[in-house]
Formats: structure tokens, sequence, C-alpha cells
């Protein structure tokens, strides 16, 4: 997903309705936002620290007591930011907790669309095609 496509993702999951075009959002309260020089109007998740902090809020990523969604964004972190960490002699990312508080917006942004259930599965499964053959490669190699 673009991280257009990202931040569309989560201002719908949290209650923003485009409004026919990509430039005209109604928010939650039901306040109309509208960009005329035709650019999104919603929050800016993917580059707006403060915006995303204010979806993984909502979302109850700050609230001890959703550990299931928790988790799953945390793991999705770790896959993401793995992606710019060295690797070890077995081939496997070292992601670090500090890592993971260094993550920037884009990474933190994609983490949760994948925990809330909005990345697409058809990537998902191209991923893991590619992860498969790189595993393959690896084994390959080995022998």
């Amino acid at each position: 997903m673009t991280p257009e496509q990202q931040r569309i993702a989560i201002a719908e999951a949290c209650d923003w309705e485009m409004m026919g075009h990509i430039s005209k959002w109604k928010d939650p309260s039901g306040k109309i936002h509208e960009n005329w020089a035709g650019f999104c109007s919603c929050p800016d998740y993917p580059r707006s620290f403060k915006d995303l902090r204010e979806a993984e809020i909502k979302f109850g990523l700050h609230d001890t007591d959703n550990l299931e969604l928790r988790v799953k964004w945390i793991n999705a972190l770790r896959m993401v930011v793995s992606r710019r960490c060295p690797k070890n002699n077995s081939g496997s990312p070292m992601v670090s907790d500090i890592d993971l508080l260094n993550a920037s917006e884009e990474e933190r942004c994609e983490a949760l669309v994948r925990a809330i259930g909005k990345w697409p599965k058809k990537n998902l499964q191209t991923q893991n095609q590619q992860n498969k053959g790189t595993k393959n490669e690896r084994t390959n190699n080995t022998n």
C-alpha cells in the first residue's frame, strides 16, 4: 500500500468519511474538511506523528486492557522495522526494542494498518511468497 492508501485506510477506520472526492472529508464530529488544491484533507497519518498518535490512542494501543491489538501492532511494527535492520549470520533481522522506539511515522503507520486488518490480503500473500523464495535461495546457497 502507498502512504496515501494507508492514510485513507486509517482515516476511514477512525470514522472519517470521504465526501465524493479525496480532497473533501467529513470528520467524526461532522465537520467538513476540504482542500481546494485537490489534495487529501484527512489527517496525514504517514507523515504526522501527532495525527498518528491520535489514531493509535483511538484504537486503544496505549490502553493496557487492549492486549490483543497491542500484540498485533507490536508484531507488525517489528516486522516492518526489521526491513532496515542488520541481519545475523542465519539471516534473521536483529531488531531491538530501541529500533521499535525509533520507528518512523511511515513504519508506525504501516504497522497500524496491518494491525487493524486493513492491509490487503493479496499483498500479504505476495510478500509470503517472496519470503519463501528468499528462504529457498538461502537454503540452496548453503548446500
